[in-house]
């Protein structure tokens, strides 16, 4: 059976009831600027400023992808399963699996060469992490298992949603790619605390918002539940490079 996410059928509802949609305001517009750029927010603060990355995916995790969102949800009377328009098919596992193993052999790979010629890190930003080994470890796996499917349902779901009740917003190249560049913005600061590499950083922001707009691809063509997996295997790729490259000592 098809899971894409908008499909001809559900297309043709959306244009009917387009005439009772409001209007996007500019205090909507506002808030969902606000709520896209809240992941920026927890980087430099907990991150940058107080050295903790675990509280940093903490607070982005609980916080951004998920209360904020469930209320949503809640006051606007709407279904999550609804809104995931997906009955996770075996064909969803099995895609995503091997996009998992793909792209977490792909990002080890790419990762294993580059630092092979050249080593990018900051050894001496990553020297002031502040925390235990465990609150570290702790950190990479809420990155690697939580972090795939909270980020898919929020940005590929929840968000393009919140767009689309508005009658000036439709489901189209514009809006896909308006919410990768967001998606990839929080992520040029991590690089950045990491390498002190604007560069790099900036190299990271383009392949990462070309990174969003595939996912997108995925998730409409293949569902969610294979598009989460298709990122846990980048998130897994990077875990395991930081296991390789960074020593773990909390010093």
């Amino acid at each position: 059976m098809d899971s894409k996410v908008y499909d001809e059928e559900q297309i043709g509802e959306i244009q009917e009831i387009n005439d009772q949609k409001p209007k996007l305001t500019i205090w909507k517009l506002i808030l969902l600027e606000s709520l896209m750029i809240s992941p920026v927010i927890w980087v430099i603060f907990f991150l940058w400023i107080l050295k903790m990355p675990l509280s940093c995916q903490l607070a982005f995790q609980l916080i951004t992808l998920l209360t904020i969102p469930l209320i949503s949800i809640k006051m606007q009377k709407q279904h999550i399963s609804k809104l995931i328009k997906t009955d996770f098919y075996v064909s969803e596992m099995i895609y995503g699996l091997i996009f998992l193993i793909g792209s977490f052999l792909t990002t080890v790979i790419l990762g294993y060469f580059m630092f092979k010629y050249y080593d990018i890190l900051d050894y001496e930003a990553i020297k002031t992490l502040q925390g235990s080994k465990l609150t570290l470890i702790l950190a990479l796996i809420l990155l690697a298992i939580s972090n795939p499917f909270l980020e898919e349902f929020f940005w590929r779901v929840y968000l393009p949603e919140q767009y689309l009740r508005h009658e000036e917003i439709n489901y189209n190249e514009q809006l896909k790619w308006y919410l990768a560049l967001h998606y990839a913005c929080y992520h040029f600061f991590v690089i950045y605390f990491f390498t002190k590499l604007i560069i790099v950083s900036l190299i990271g922001f383009i392949i990462i918002t070309i990174g969003g707009r595939i996912f997108f691809i995925t998730r409409d063509k293949l569902g969610l539940l294979t598009t989460a997996l298709f990122h846990m295997g980048v998130d897994l790729g990077i875990v395991a490079l930081a296991i390789y490259k960074i020593p773990l000592n909390g010093e």
